[in-house]
């Protein structure tokens, strides 16, 4: 899982893109998606308490090293995109710093939310962690323990 973007029912489109010609796993094309939960509540009539909410959680240092080396290294999405990566390709100081100071204006109040942002912001400045934490059940994951996570999430 790659961090926690949103909330959403688990249902997989496969989307054909013209631009790159290849095929794109996308959870729901945002039928069932949501940034805030009371959105979800609203859009479906429903309450809270009637949904399973779950949530995988990593080790931060091993989330940042497996991101940046997926995003910025292996895949090169600066390639196709020169703003991922936060323009720094593969100097992992720059991403670090650029990203530091995102993250600086977003605790601040301003509303900022590029690919990297989705893929390096804590995941607990997600879903509205602050104020649903005791309805969440969370998974930890470790690359080293995945069985142990597969086991606890079926």
């Amino acid at each position: 899982m790659r961090g926690v973007k949103a909330i959403f029912n688990i249902k997989f489109d496969l989307i054909e893109t013209k631009e790159n010609n290849y095929i794109f796993l996308r959870f729901c094309g945002q039928q069932n998606e949501a940034t805030r939960i009371e959105n979800l509540e609203k859009k479906f009539k429903t309450e809270l308490a009637e949904w399973t909410h779950i949530v995988a959680v990593r080790e931060p240092i091993e989330r940042f090293i497996s991101g940046f080396t997926d995003k910025c290294l292996i895949e090169k999405r600066w390639e196709k995109r020169p703003s991922n990566c936060n323009r720094c390709k593969t100097n992992v100081t720059c991403f670090i710093e650029k990203e530091y100071i995102r993250m600086s204006k977003f605790v601040k109040g301003e509303e900022i939310n590029s690919f990297d942002d989705q893929h390096f912001f804590p995941q607990n400045w997600r879903c509205q962690f602050y104020s649903y934490y005791r309805f969440y059940k969370i998974l930890k994951y470790s690359v080293k323990e995945t069985d142990e996570f597969f086991k606890e999430f079926f």
